[in-house]
């Protein structure tokens, strides 16, 4: 894949992080504390999101990207296929299992463990493999501890 053909795709998968990232925050704004509000500073980043990826998407499409359906199947074979790639994979996944599924089902402070646990599993080589489930569960306690006993702040 060219590289204006993946920086046009990347654009377009900004832009829609964007716009979804500004809709959710949308939603934590109250128009009476809209200082206040814990949307603010997402939505301002959303923001920025949006304008990056319509820069970079202008200068994909000025340099003749675009979206070729023959190269992006092979592209995408190439991707999974690749030996490179396998570490990167699980990155992808893992995040998205902790945020639409697990979160919702487990709360946050379990599947935080859990998945911070699986990650340090998978990428951390330097410890000892009986050192990664105590480290992530010592870090889940310190999260409950400061936010939800010191700052008094509910975290789902």
């Amino acid at each position: 894949m060219a590289k204006a053909d993946s920086d046009f795709v990347a654009a377009c998968f900004i832009l829609a992080l964007g716009a979804f990232s500004f809709r959710v925050a949308a939603l934590m704004i109250s128009p009476s504390e809209l200082a206040e509000s814990p949307g603010v500073f997402p939505g301002l980043m959303s923001i920025i999101l949006v304008i990056l990826g319509a820069v970079l998407l202008a200068r994909s499409i000025r340099r003749g990207g675009g979206i070729r359906l023959a190269q992006a199947a092979k592209s995408t074979t190439t991707f999974f296929s690749s030996e490179d790639n396998r570490s990167l994979i699980p990155g992808i996944v893992f995040p998205a299992i902790y945020v639409f599924l697990a979160i919702p089902s487990l709360g946050f402070y379990i599947s935080s463990a859990l998945f911070m646990g699986v990650m340090f599993y998978l990428y951390v080589q330097r410890w000892r493999r009986w050192v990664l489930f105590p480290v992530s569960i010592g870090i889940t306690v310190m999260l409950y501890l400061v936010f939800t006993i010191f700052f008094q702040v509910q975290i789902w």
